[in-house]
């Protein structure tokens, strides 16, 4: 338990709490060798204790701050109140290691010597990499070719957190691709899953177990921060990659929707580019690109989907969370598409006005928000956004696109 009475001691499980059944991944195999199955241990239950060593390490950075936009609201001229929950403040940039330090905590007592994973514009990588230093794992990090090439920055954090970063795809006389090729997060995690199918005592660090509950904690957070002001919000945005940082603010406020206690609205924001939800198909799919995980069903534009390289290399990931494209499928979250010409724009808008730079992810969740506020004229509506990182390290990114 933490002795900061602001920080939860509980995850929140919406699937069970909320008796949701999702359609079970197949084939089923048993994948133990290289997956921690303590992960897996409280999945029956609506609120799941945190472990002392994982809520330790929470207290160096949590609870995280939620502010009123109130020079940002000015800017845009909107009438409607803005509020948002910045996840910027720790040492991987952003809400990324909510997540990484339980799996290194669960992989470590289930007797891994090594943890690895594929991150896409880096800050997953960050937060693995440090995570498993604080746990005394060794780390290998698969990062795809479009966002190695353009930020040694981002490597050269993990690096000096002990973790050896590779290029996606990797250059084999097997892979078709080239050493040019941008790669995608359906590659980078072949190659992770291939790196630990290779090397025992290796963990495979996960999106798909526990990996959006642990990122529930900013909805928490953000509940008892709204109460104690007397506020609540009317809307909650997020932006969309492979679902954390939108499942970690909305599934709290989701049980208020469910239950039929709020009417809130849930938007999904994502690049026209990667359009998983406003284009994609809801169908099983494989979570990788050379098909070595079970396939899920979830929104997916197809596993062999390469996307262009854009400044949010975080949000290239051609699927979506099982349990959030279900909630999505059955219509209690929305989804919006943005180009990022119009994100870079918004994120330099939030920048100017409430002193913070957004990651480029992050713009998507300002973009739609500037969208509606402006077409709200009712001074008592609350929009609420999550700041998933900031974008110190993409300064370059937000400079080419404000010139393009």
């Amino acid at each position: 338990m933490s002795n900061n009475p602001q920080i939860p001691s509980y995850w929140y499980n919406l699937k069970f709490d909320q008796g949701i059944n999702l359609d079970p991944v197949k084939p089923q195999f048993d994948d133990s060798y290289m997956r921690s199955q303590s992960l897996l241990l409280e999945s029956d239950q609506s609120y799941v204790k945190i472990p002392d060593p994982v809520m330790r390490l929470y207290e160096q950075y949590r609870a995280t701050p939620l502010k009123r936009a109130i020079y940002f609201e000015k800017a845009i001229n909107a009438k409607s109140k803005i509020y948002y929950k910045f996840e910027g403040q720790n040492a991987s940039g952003s809400h990324k290691l909510n997540g990484a330090i339980p799996q290194a905590h669960y992989s470590k007592i289930d007797g891994f010597e090594e943890i690895c994973t594929a991150t896409g514009a880096g800050q997953w990588g960050t937060a693995v990499a440090y995570a498993a230093q604080k746990f005394e794992l060794a780390c290998t990090v698969f990062m795809t070719g479009s966002t190695y090439d353009r930020m040694p920055q981002r490597i050269a954090l993990m690096e000096m957190l002990g973790a050896k970063v590779i290029r996606s795809p990797i250059k084999e006389p097997s892979n078709e691709y080239t050493r040019n090729d941008p790669g995608s997060m359906a590659l980078a995690t072949s190659d992770a899953i291939q790196y630990a199918i290779n090397n025992k005592q290796t963990s495979k660090i996960s999106h798909v177990y526990g990996m959006v509950m642990h990122q529930t904690l900013i909805g928490l957070e953000a509940i008892r921060q709204m109460e104690e002001i007397g506020e609540f919000p009317d809307v909650v945005i997020g932006c969309k990659g492979g679902g954390t940082n939108f499942g970690g603010i909305t599934l709290p406020f989701l049980k208020y929707k469910m239950e039929g206690k709020k009417d809130i609205t849930f938007i999904a924001v994502e690049p026209v580019e990667n359009p998983t939800l406003t284009k994609g198909e809801y169908m099983y799919d494989y979570v990788d690109f050379n098909k070595l995980a079970p396939e899920t069903k979830m929104y997916t534009l197809g596993h062999f989907h390469i996307p262009d390289p854009i400044y949010a290399g975080g949000l290239r990931y051609h699927g979506f969370d099982p349990l959030l494209s279900k909630l999505f499928n059955v219509g209690l979250i929305t989804a919006k598409a943005y180009n990022q010409q119009e994100v870079i724009r918004a994120g330099k808008e939030f920048y100017q006005s409430e002193g913070i730079l957004p990651a480029p992810e992050s713009s998507y969740a300002i973009c739609a928000a500037i969208e509606e506020a402006l077409k709200n004229t009712d001074e008592n509506k609350t929009i609420l956004i999550c700041i998933s990182g900031h974008g110190h390290y993409d300064i370059q990114s937000f400079a080419e696109g404000l010139k393009g």
